[in-house]
């Protein structure tokens, strides 16, 4: 879905030059499959992987790399599940355009192998009946493991293998989870493991949290144009994710994994879009200030944001801007002063956000999850609070980032912290320590 421009011009060039030749008639139409009963507008979907199967709001459209379908004039959600690749998801809008594909792209770390094609495809099948086995067990780390937990037989870190399944149902609420791990500029470092992050706390939200999957807004590689399609624009709030919150029901849940970084000249934070030149982020980058005073907009009953982000314009794998100073969040942005407003970062302005290589996962996330599996549970009542949390992210993060690295890190809990319930378990489930 996330291609150069320059790829991009010359298609658009040869697919124009042929529609200003001839128009579609009715009948040349009818033989592209239909989304919907009323669907009269072409989409042209393309992906660089063989065997592609397309879906249109959950209804499988063709199998290739080159596929028409028609659609109706509301929003659709496409998913792209090519064999042997993990499937990828992005949501659209009108106007639509037949010159315009929507194009999905699959890397060498999209693909999946065998055996976790077939572990995956059996905890699938599982999660349509009850584990058996009681919740009265403790994680492969020794620590307690609250809720149900899924029979998911990979060689996966326990935060991925063994994801509690709880009884919270929340059907209003909103989430947005983004994983930026590919940057498409060449001196802009990949971030390793901020795909992988994304999807398992995807997971928790649906399986863990409570909310529905089709409630979930979730983009890997995240553009710019997809950042402002989800949060809004400095002159427009209402993107997607506004659309998406029933005013006065829905808590909102952010998620993002990814750079951030400074603008240069200011020093005032971005988000860092995978096609974004971070030499230029007030032309190319999100704003952190921005998406705060958008969010503050959304009609939610809550909000909570978790950063797996710092912006001091390094990263693990070096500089993501040349020659800056750290920039300088402030708490006094909109969501922070909002009655119900909640914010986890992996660290302080001036910090490096920490890889936990041998558990494949940012070392913030990492133990944000663990966290909601149970182990930040300091009084033992069965439910996981900010304010817990937030002692649990203090303990954790900066040790083992002193441990690994000799390197200072410092999640950050900023807020309406007191009496906020991040998960919460069955009562029956009893004390694990």
């Amino acid at each position: 879905m996330f291609l150069k421009i320059e790829k991009l011009i010359p298609l658009f060039t040869l697919i124009f030059i042929s529609c200003a030749s001839s128009s579609l008639t009715k009948d040349s139409k009818s033989k592209y499959p239909k989304a919907s009963k009323k669907a009269d507008e072409v989409l042209q979907m393309m992906s660089n992987a063989e065997r592609t199967t397309f879906y249109i709001d959950s209804k499988k459209i063709a199998t290739g790399k080159n596929v028409k379908a028609l659609i109706n004039e509301n929003p659709h959600t496409i998913v792209a599940d090519p064999e042997g690749y993990r499937p990828k998801e992005t949501y659209i809008q009108p106007p639509y355009l037949e010159e315009s594909p929507v194009r999905f792209t699959f890397m060498v770390e999209d693909k999946v192998s065998r055996d976790s094609m077939i572990a995956e495809n059996s905890a699938a099948g599982e999660r349509k009946e009850e584990d058996s086995q009681s919740s009265d067990q403790s994680s492969a780390e020794g620590e307690p493991v609250r809720g149900k937990i899924e029979n998911n037989r990979t060689a996966a870190p326990v935060i991925d293998a063994q994801v509690p399944r709880t009884a919270m149902d929340r059907p209003d609420d909103i989430a947005v989870v983004l994983g930026n791990r590919n940057y498409e500029n060449p001196d802009v470092p990949n971030v390793d493991y901020a795909a992988r992050d994304a999807r398992t706390t995807k997971k928790y939200l649906v399986r863990t949290l409570g909310f529905q999957k089709e409630n979930v807004i979730y983009v890997e590689n995240a553009d710019a144009a997809a950042m402002k399609r989800i949060f809004g624009t400095t002159s427009d709030p209402r993107g997607q994710l506004y659309d998406w919150v029933k005013p006065g029901d829905s808590d909102v849940f952010v998620y993002y994994s990814g750079h951030g970084a400074p603008n240069p000249e200011t020093e005032t934070p971005y988000l860092v879009p995978v096609n974004s030149n971070p030499n230029y982020l007030s032309q190319n980058g999100y704003p952190v200030d921005q998406l705060y005073e958008n969010l503050s907009q959304v009609p939610a009953e809550s909000v909570t944001v978790v950063m797996e982000a710092c912006f001091s314009g390094v990263s693990e794998e070096g500089a993501v801007v040349q020659d800056i100073s750290p920039a300088v969040l402030s708490v006094e942005n909109p969501v922070m002063a909002m009655e119900n407003g909640l914010a986890f970062t992996a660290g302080t302005a001036e910090q490096v956000s920490t890889w936990y290589n041998e558990k494949k996962h940012g070392l913030f996330t990492y133990y944000f999850l663990k966290g909601l599996r149970g182990a930040a549970d300091a009084n033992e009542d069965q439910a996981v609070t900010a304010e817990e949390m937030g002692s649990y992210l203090g303990e954790k993060v900066p040790y083992r980032a002193q441990r690994m690295h000799s390197r200072k890190q410092t999640p950050q809990v900023v807020g309406q912290v007191e009496g906020r319930v991040l998960v919460q378990y069955d009562e029956s489930v009893p004390s694990q320590n």
